[in-house]
């Protein structure tokens, strides 16, 4: 009897390893975890939705102080765009956040650049790298102002044609 009862439980152990099905008979499935799903997947889209506008809200403050309408914050892609833009830097160097590697000595460039276009020293700058939910906060909603001068708003693009046409006047 005892014999039977070992053999019973050492045929019921669920061991994690491949092909453990063939070890024992599976577990049974629960409602549980279809409830727990049911649960879980409004609770993660609402966190999702509390980082999304954390991360929105700095931004479109920062587009605004750079002088530059806040909506422009949220089209994906194009805000970073606007965001070299707003450094100093031409905005296709934004798709250099494309390209494995790269990204990552643009990004850091680009974080530098702007840390030092609102008068910020670049300590501030590890910080919007490390900490940027942190930081961008701080530099939206704290005292700094734009300094590079000009926003980018109003920055006019030297057009290679108007000074040919000028030169031939």
């Amino acid at each position: 009897m005892q014999l039977n009862n070992l053999l019973q439980f050492f045929a019921t152990i669920h061991y994690d390893m491949p092909n453990s099905h063939l070890i024992g008979p599976s577990q049974p499935t629960t409602s549980v975890d279809a409830a727990t799903a049911l649960v879980a997947l409004p609770m993660l889209l609402f966190i999702l939705a509390i980082f999304f506008a954390i991360s929105i809200i700095p931004t479109w403050k920062i587009f605004t102080k750079a002088g530059v309408e806040g909506w422009k914050s949220i089209i994906p892609i194009y805000n970073t765009w606007t965001l070299f833009e707003i450094v100093g830097l031409q905005g296709w160097y934004s798709l250099l956040l494309f390209v494995p590697i790269v990204n990552i000595i643009v990004s850091i460039y680009c974080n530098i650049k702007l840390a030092r276009a609102f008068g910020k020293q670049d300590v501030f700058a590890l910080g919007l790298i490390i900490f940027p939910f942190i930081f961008h906060c701080i530099l939206a909603f704290g005292s700094s102002k734009y300094a590079l001068g000009k926003s980018a708003a109003t920055v006019k693009k030297k057009d290679p044609i108007d000074d040919w046409v000028s030169e031939k006047k």
